[in-house]
């Protein structure tokens, strides 16, 4: 997701759009495809560079405010399908490969989403298919930057990402939090040396 400029409007990456298949349930309420005005439909682009013909995100727009920003609903901390995930890359991390657990708690995201279950995956595609269903089940959730940090997948994630002429530049320090210049500020040996 980028920010276009205009108030609370994003345009969604084609990469994170494409990810869902046409029968995935959660597409069609975390992107707005399209809206009319005046009678008159407008249908948005993921490829489109106008951020007013973008796809945007709407996932967790409560679109009974009242107010002019169509103000978010509370940002989920903790879900139940994150759980499922964590405990299905957990069992596939344990046994080496994946076990009836770890197939049960991934195939019921899947199956909540309108998806096909999933059976017979290696443990290198089954750790690839919890780290899909994480970015489409969890999208929007702020979790996808500690994912791809944890998955040791950051810096080839952003790199591989060039929609809308970006041009991203990333090194692997990137992984790192920043530290809080008030903390180098007291503490001008903090950073003698930061290794990069």
């Amino acid at each position: 997701i980028y920010p276009s400029g205009g108030a609370g409007i994003a345009r969604v990456s084609p990469s994170l759009f494409n990810a869902y298949t046409a029968d995935d349930k959660r597409k069609a309420v975390t992107f707005i495809t399209s809206y009319v005005y005046n009678g008159v439909t407008t249908n948005l682009s993921v490829t489109d560079p106008d951020p007013t013909k973008a796809v945007s995100f709407q996932k967790l727009w409560d679109k009974t405010a009242k107010t002019s920003g169509g103000e978010g609903t509370s940002i989920p901390v903790l879900r139940y399908a994150d759980v499922l995930l964590m405990l299905a890359e957990a069992l596939n991390e344990a046994n080496s490969g994946p076990t009836p657990e770890a197939y049960a708690a991934l195939n019921r995201v899947r199956t909540r989403a309108g998806l096909a279950s999933l059976s017979g995956l290696s443990y290198q595609q089954f750790k690839e298919a919890v780290w899909l269903e994480r970015r489409l089940e969890l999208t929007f959730e702020n979790g996808r930057r500690f994912d791809l940090v944890r998955t040791g997948r950051l810096v080839d994630a952003v790199k591989a990402e060039n929609s809308f002429s970006r041009n991203a530049t990333i090194q692997p320090f990137h992984n790192l939090l920043p530290i809080p210049q008030n903390d180098m500020d007291a503490n001008p040996k903090l950073v003698q040396n930061p290794g990069y």
